[in-house]
């Protein structure tokens, strides 16, 4: 005799409209309330599908989006927009019509949708010229998205194709068409395909290729992609004969911190504990080389790489200018605490 453990109140037909309060449930039912407001499986709605490219996103029909009103429209504060009534059979092109609330009613709904599902609502009421929209309560978890999601990827996909195809940018056409074409196909969502190497797995945010058509780049996000980029290619030709450890950028921000909190007394490294950074140092008794892309002088990025067998540092600045004292010698006193038999007096640069 199998015994079914699922709560009561979960197949109860009255669980509705008894006076429950919502923040006073038990966690699994505040769970099961809210997945009652999930927008169901294979429903075909106005988002976006997360597999259109990055062109198709930019000329995607959302509805309008509604900015605060005046107290005496469909969206003030005042109006009651949860109702009774059964959803209608509001076709999807309908629904590109009906505008997203301003940001403070769709919060307001978001946050009552689940008592009032308690309370026995079953639509969110939108006035239309005769009488109301009434539209399925997982319509409030549409409009998030749209809001959270896909309206910020859209305004930055459209900025960064505008700009691509800046008059000046005309004698670079065929450049030009190469990224639109990778654009035609790139779908919006997620993150890029994870870039593995023998080290670490990077995944980044595609949001990150957009700024490259743009002035906003070199950012951290950037130099480790590049990074990464960099450390595949190395790691295809060389195998495994050469251990190359590279230092993306919180790596090196890490060990500069710890360097300075050194020299003023403000925190102790060990470099036999557990933490990521240790755990890091302790991998460069084995390797042959350490390499990275450093930010100096707050204006520009610089290169290094150690030959850590050798103690020989070679640093790259397109400037021409010296080393960087502060990097350098932190970088020397990181290597020092990992290889015993390190000489951090006398590693050439």
């Amino acid at each position: 005799m199998s015994t079914n453990s699922t709560p009561k109140y979960y197949e109860a037909p009255d669980w509705r409209a008894q006076g429950h309060c919502f923040q006073d449930l038990e966690p699994d039912a505040r769970g099961f309330v809210r997945s009652q407001l999930e927008i169901p499986a294979n429903t075909v709605t106005i988002i976006p599908a997360q597999n259109l490219s990055v062109l198709d996103l930019i000329h995607a029909p959302l509805p309008p989006i509604r900015t605060q009103g005046p107290a005496g429209d469909t969206y003030s504060v005042k109006h009651q927009l949860f109702s009774s009534e059964l959803p209608d059979t509001t076709h999807i092109t309908a629904l590109l019509s009906i505008p997203i609330p301003p940001l403070n009613i769709l919060h307001r709904l978001k946050s009552d949708a689940a008592q009032e599902w308690l309370d026995g609502s079953n639509s969110v009421a939108i006035a239309k010229n005769e009488g109301f929209h009434y539209l399925p309560l997982w319509i409030i978890s549409v409009w998030t998205q749209i809001i959270l999601d896909v309206v910020p990827a859209r305004e930055l996909w459209t900025c960064a194709v505008t700009w691509l195809r800046r008059e000046e940018l005309n004698i670079f056409q065929d450049t030009v068409n190469n990224c639109l074409s990778s654009l035609a196909s790139l779908s919006w969502y997620t993150n890029l395909s994870p870039l593995l190497s023998t080290q670490s797995s990077h995944s980044f945010s595609k949001s990150t290729l957009a700024q490259y058509m743009s002035r906003k780049w070199l950012t951290d996000a950037h130099v480790d992609q590049l990074m990464a980029l960099i450390q595949n290619e190395i790691e295809s030709r060389l195998g495994t004969s050469q251990r190359i450890c590279f230092l993306d950028t919180i790596l090196i921000r890490k060990i500069i911190h710890l360097y300075n909190s050194r020299e003023d007394g403000s925190q102790v490294y060990d470099p036999a504990d557990t933490s990521f950074i240790s755990k890091f140092g302790q991998t460069l008794a084995t390797a042959h080389r350490a390499a990275g892309i450093f930010h100096v002088r707050s204006n520009h990025w610089v290169a290094i790489v150690i030959d850590i067998q050798a103690q020989d540092l070679l640093y790259g600045d397109s400037t021409g200018a010296p080393p960087d004292k502060g990097t350098t010698s932190a970088l020397r006193w990181f290597l020092a605490q990992h290889i015993p038999a390190f000489d951090v007096d006398t590693l050439d640069d």
